[in-house]
């Protein structure tokens, strides 16, 4: 279940997370600094209206989305659909969060903390197995070929990986269902190995190691890195389409609160 909060957003049976940057960094460092858990991993999910949409078709993925320990406003149109349907026992979302950023700050308290950190996905980020994101070495591996068809083989050496690099942090970038799913499908095992944070990041190494130009921050601000990514990359025209059914959806609730 995710942490329910008195600043958290009830959207579609998800809590999503209303608090801010800043309160969300304390939160996970909070997470990070425990010894032991009895819910380690903390689970980290950063749903974007696609991927609400997505778990609207796809029950699976619903229940999985619900699964996280914390539910961080990633796209610009959570926000937007709590300020339309925010009451006083329903507050609107603070900020929107990028989960490209986060991954940053995350990497910069494993940085001061001395925290390994692993990360399972992307394509020919490595050739040797390590990579170096702002000034911290961080294990990679791509896992699987197919992370939608994964064999026994590539199942087996994955888990002797991270037992190998034994991570307190694992970040998983399979996209949006299978990474949050295997995350999920995986807690029992990472929990064996102290794991203490996994987060489902999608393309963010792409922006971090520049194989995708990161948008000004201007555009960030005022909630246009849709289309920033848009332009840099038109093949997600049709994927951008899902807002305009999520923003149906908004005003459907809406129209039911009336």
């Amino acid at each position: 279940m995710t942490i329910k909060t008195d600043n958290s957003f009830h959207f579609r049976g998800k809590d999503v997370f209303g608090k801010g940057h800043d309160q969300l960094l304390k939160n996970l460092k909070k997470s990070l600094s425990r010894e032991k858990s009895q819910n380690r991993p903390f689970l980290v999910f950063t749903p974007n209206p696609e991927q609400i949409m997505l778990a609207e078709s796809d029950s699976s993925f619903n229940q999985v989305l619900q699964r996280a320990d914390i539910l961080v406003p990633d796209g610009v149109g959570l926000v937007i659909a709590s300020k339309i349907l925010s009451t006083k026992d329903n507050p609107k979302i603070k900020e929107r969060i990028p989960g490209r950023l986060l991954v940053e700050d995350i990497i910069k308290i494993a940085k001061e903390d001395n925290l390994k950190v692993l990360l399972i996905g992307g394509k020919d980020y490595s050739q040797t197995g390590m990579i170096k994101v702002n000034g911290v070495d961080i294990d990679w591996t791509n896992g699987y070929l197919d992370a939608f068809n994964p064999t026994e083989g590539e199942e087996v050496a994955l888990q002797k990986r991270i037992q190998q690099v034994s991570p307190d942090i694992i970040f998983v970038a399979f996209g949006a269902p299978m990474q949050e799913k295997w995350l999920v499908q995986h807690k029992e095992f990472l929990n064996k190995t102290n794991v203490k944070l996994g987060m489902a990041v999608g393309g963010s190494f792409d922006y971090l190691l520049g194989f995708v130009p990161s948008p000004p921050s201007w555009v960030s601000k005022m909630g246009f890195e849709w289309l920033f990514r848009l332009v840099v990359q038109p093949w997600r025209f049709k994927r951008q389409l899902k807002l305009i059914s999520f923003m149906m959806l908004v005003f459907e609730e809406k129209w039911q609160m009336m």
